[in-house]
């Protein structure tokens, strides 16, 4: 191979090596926000209150409140300025969803609940699967909608213990309104007659 050749293979592998190295700083943001946030904990840690009246099958996370909070907080209801953020997903895997704060909350509910926080969701890798979030004094919550695997993520008990519990909603002994009013506290209720209005009119993407 003549020197001149030499040169153009060096000058082609240069250029892509550096074309490798922007596109890894234009992605890398996008993937990398949100993670730590979730910590998969062995079920049992939980406790009993972190079963009762949850699906049959069902992983348990510790989670970053108040990180999780403030980035929530901080979200625009422009769809284009929203962040990816890490879910935990009932297989055990995280899954990245470009998240943005909702509009839809009636002004009057908003008023009386400033605490009361709706979100809209998609994924980054399928823009089919979508996802309705919310945070309250009561922690955080979350339902994926992604046909039959449609998942969510509750607060396990209602000791603030930052324990979340993520399963399938085919897994449900219970449906979501059959759910027990957490171990028979008002919180629940309370939370019931908050969100309600809210998910009426933010039930689906």
């Amino acid at each position: 191979m003549s020197e001149r050749q030499n040169k153009n293979t060096s000058y082609r592998m240069g250029r892509i090596i550096l074309l490798l190295f922007l596109l890894t700083g234009l992605i890398t943001p996008g993937i990398t926000e949100g993670k730590g946030l979730w910590t998969l904990i062995d079920s049992h840690t939980a406790g009993k209150e972190a079963s009762a009246g949850h699906p049959r099958k069902y992983l348990v996370y510790s989670a970053d409140e108040a990180a999780i909070r403030s980035r929530l907080f901080n979200l625009s209801v422009i769809p284009e300025q929203g962040v990816v953020l890490e879910l935990p997903m009932p297989g055990g895997t995280t899954r990245s969803f470009k998240v943005w704060r909702s509009s839809l909350i009636p002004d009057a509910l908003a008023a009386k609940y400033p605490q009361l926080q709706v979100f809209t969701a998609v994924a980054t890798d399928n823009p089919l699967v979508t996802a309705k979030l919310d945070f309250t004094v009561f922690g955080f919550h979350a339902m994926i909608y992604d046909d039959d695997n449609t998942a969510l993520i509750d607060p396990a008990d209602n000791t603030g213990s930052a324990l979340y519990t993520v399963h399938y909603k085919r897994d449900e002994v219970h449906t979501i309104a059959e759910r027990p009013a957490c171990q028979g506290t008002a919180h629940t209720a309370s939370y019931q007659q908050q969100i309600k209005p809210a998910r009426k009119s933010t039930a689906r993407v």
